[in-house]
């Protein structure tokens, strides 16, 4: 990263889905919440720019993550990767309130498309319609990465861990 971006992930998505109908075929996005960006420094650790974040195909992509949400007893198609878009929208906006500015980082021109994603997602309503168990469980996860990104981000900075990628791939 660049010193004076410290805080900043710029992010280059290759083969967006959207080149399909004639848009770019490179895209690039930023993440400016510095406890993500903690986060992610934390997990894969300091990155060249030609390194993919996510080597894998879109189609590991999806398995794993049907597969951690059977983990905790959410059925298949129940979440999908593409909702954390409309996700994040919601989010941004309940804590910004400010839809030009959340249009802009969406890179989204429509009003109407802007519309979508708002009205789309309803996550505190489909946690309420999951079982008690499948919810205690997510509400135990949220607190434990919390406080597990914070040891993992304590641990790098003070030269006593690796980032989590090389402890689980490495073959020492």
């Amino acid at each position: 990263m660049f010193s004076s971006c410290a805080s900043k992930l710029f992010v280059r998505i290759n083969n967006p889905k959207t080149a399909k109908r004639g848009n770019a075929r490179v895209q690039h996005g930023s993440v400016t919440s510095e406890s993500v960006v903690a986060c992610v420094e934390a997990v894969v650790g300091p990155m060249q720019r030609t390194e993919l974040l996510w080597p894998f195909s879109h189609s590991d992509y999806r398995r794993r993550f049907d597969k951690l949400l059977s983990l905790v007893g959410v059925t298949k198609n129940y979440y999908t990767p593409g909702g954390l878009r409309g996700g994040g929208a919601v989010r941004d906006f309940v804590i910004n309130g400010d839809i030009a500015n959340l249009m802009w980082k969406m890179r989204i021109t429509s009003q109407s498309t802007q519309a979508h994603y708002l009205q789309e997602v309803v996550t505190e309503q489909s946690l309420l319609r999951l079982p008690a168990g499948s919810r205690d469980i997510l509400k135990f996860l949220s607190i434990f990465f919390h406080a597990l990104r914070l040891v993992a981000i304590a641990s790098l900075k003070s030269g006593r861990a690796k980032p989590l990628v090389q402890v689980l791939f490495s073959s020492d």
